[in-house]
């Protein structure tokens, strides 16, 4: 093993490269790789915003879908919610006393 620093690069099967390298990034052929995480249900090595891999991840992105589509439908809907939002936030900071 040659360099200072070891390679934390998460291949498919789930091995960690292990290579000795110069920087901290990863050895030559990862320093550059999307930095992946385990997915919460199964552990399989993934990169995407729910932090699930692409079976799991259904869920996340059909959700996310549906809520597009009603501000689609309804933008009185999203102006609601948005002052609803603010009017919760309004109180937290009132019940807080004044110092």
């Amino acid at each position: 093993m040659h360099g200072e620093y070891t390679c934390n690069y998460i291949h498919n099967s789930g091995e960690v490269c292990g290579r000795g390298c110069r920087r901290p990034e990863g050895c030559h052929e990862h320093w550059r790789a999307k930095k992946r995480i385990a997915c919460k249900v199964c552990g399989k090595p993934t990169s995407s915003a729910p932090g699930t891999c692409k079976k799991h991840a259904k869920g996340y992105y059909v959700m996310q879908f549906y809520t597009r589509q009603l501000q689609i439908e309804n933008p009185e809907l999203e102006r609601e919610k948005a002052f609803q939002v603010g009017i919760d936030a309004s109180l937290c900071f009132a019940s807080e006393p004044f110092r």
